[in-house]
């Protein structure tokens, strides 16, 4: 939510929650689950100099985590889910007349999903 001040001045407000879930069935293994909502404010303005609102984004991941010969080696895995609400990249003018680095337009949502692999040993 975006409220409009006197002399320019902007506030942007967000609830941004995040909770996680780990559970240890023996002791060298445990499982979790994650969620993150996190509030970006934006310093760009778009093509009428207008100041861009906030994105929201949403964060989910799923794992486990193992550890081998006493933690002298770990080994994790887990897969996400990243959705953008808003996404802003720089504007990119058809003559290219637009140089502006803080002007930026929305393209709309963005997921990205993926798996993530560590490996760490001693």
């Amino acid at each position: 939510m975006t409220e409009n001040k006197p002399a320019g001045l902007k506030i942007d407000k967000a609830w941004s929650p995040k909770f996680a879930l780990i559970h240890q069935h023996i002791s060298s293994s445990s499982i979790f689950v994650t969620y993150a909502s996190n509030f970006e404010v934006s310093t760009e303005y778009d093509r009428e100099y207008r100041s861009l609102g906030p994105s929201i984004i949403d964060q989910y991941e799923f794992g486990v985590k193992n550890e081998f010969m006493n933690g002298r080696l770990t080994a994790n895995a887990s897969v996400y889910r990243i959705k953008n609400n808003r996404f802003a990249q720089s504007v990119i003018s058809e003559d290219s007349s637009i140089k502006d680095t803080q002007m930026k337009e929305f393209t709309g949502e963005t997921t990205s999903v993926g798996i993530a692999l560590d490996l760490r040993g001693q």
